[in-house]
């Protein structure tokens, strides 16, 4: 099985990054039989990004095929990605790779319920937490409905305040 954990510079010894999306590296660990057997560490290309570093970067461990992601915090968008490539997601706070690694396999790693605590949550903090504000993760699961169920009116409703919300920002820039 292969994790993706959020990270700094990567590595077992590196500490669990307290973001997702906008992590530098992912640490993905392999593991059979209850034991690391390979470590890799990969650039996370859309930590910069303007808008959707999140769903990105679940991208990009989706298709390194790995099954447990674990960071400090994730953002509400990233779930619709997870939910597909059924990914799941634990929180670790405070602790090295090779920590959550092993806390994960003896079942004691929390994991993250996407809802509580955030506001926006569309990209446009730009990392900076300008729209959203941390709050502990729930206890409850991610939930289980396939991507496909979200109403598509619903969908386009919120793409279209976004792309609103961009051009008004464009045209605030263009006034300085």
């Amino acid at each position: 099985m292969k994790m993706a954990l959020a990270t700094n510079r990567g590595g077992l010894e590196d500490m669990v990054s307290p973001t997702f999306g906008r992590t530098p590296t992912f640490t993905i660990v392999e593991v059979d039989e209850g034991k690391i057997k390979r470590v890799e560490v990969i650039e996370n290309t859309f930590a910069n990004a303007f808008g959707g570093a999140g769903i990105r970067a679940a991208e990009l461990i989706a298709n390194k095929g790995a099954k447990v992601a674990i960071a400090g915090n994730f953002g509400p968008n990233v779930f619709m990605v997870f939910g597909q490539a059924g990914i799941e997601a634990f929180v670790a706070h405070g602790i090295t790779v090779k920590e959550a690694v092993e806390k994960y396999l003896r079942g004691e790693l929390q994991r993250f319920s996407p809802g509580a605590g955030f506001f926006g949550g569309r990209g446009m903090g730009m990392g900076k937490r300008m729209r959203a504000f941390y709050a502990p993760p729930s206890p409850t699961t991610p939930p289980t409905t396939p991507a496909s169920s979200i109403n598509l009116e619903e969908r386009i409703s919120r793409l279209e305040k976004d792309i609103a919300e961009i051009k008004k920002m464009i045209k605030e820039l263009k006034e300085k």
